[in-house]
């Protein structure tokens, strides 16, 4: 049980941030960039995420699989906030 409890807790660290991921892939999408849209959907969940539990999970057994999806989490909301710096200045000028 205590794993158990430790596991959320480290899980949910970087839930709020998720929120900025999900709006930003969807303003992607309204503003007819598809494919940008979709990289950012597949970032977190197979490009950066998957590699991840595989390499934590190697080196730190179940507790670096504990962490493989916040570090996921943070790696795609940081790439995400670059591409949106570039896009809204991108609209600025227009």
């Amino acid at each position: 049980m205590l794993f158990a409890v430790w596991a959320m807790r480290v899980q949910f660290l970087i839930l709020p941030l998720n929120g900025f991921q999900i709006v930003s892939t969807n303003m992607f999408a309204v503003t007819g960039r598809p494919k940008i849209s979709i990289l950012f959907s597949m970032l977190r969940q197979v490009i950066i995420l998957i590699p991840c539990m595989l390499i934590f999970g190697k080196i730190w057994g179940l507790w670096g699989t504990t962490f493989a999806a916040p570090v996921a989490d943070f790696c795609t909301v940081i790439l995400t906030l670059a591409l949106v710096l570039v896009e809204m200045r991108k609209l600025k000028e227009n």
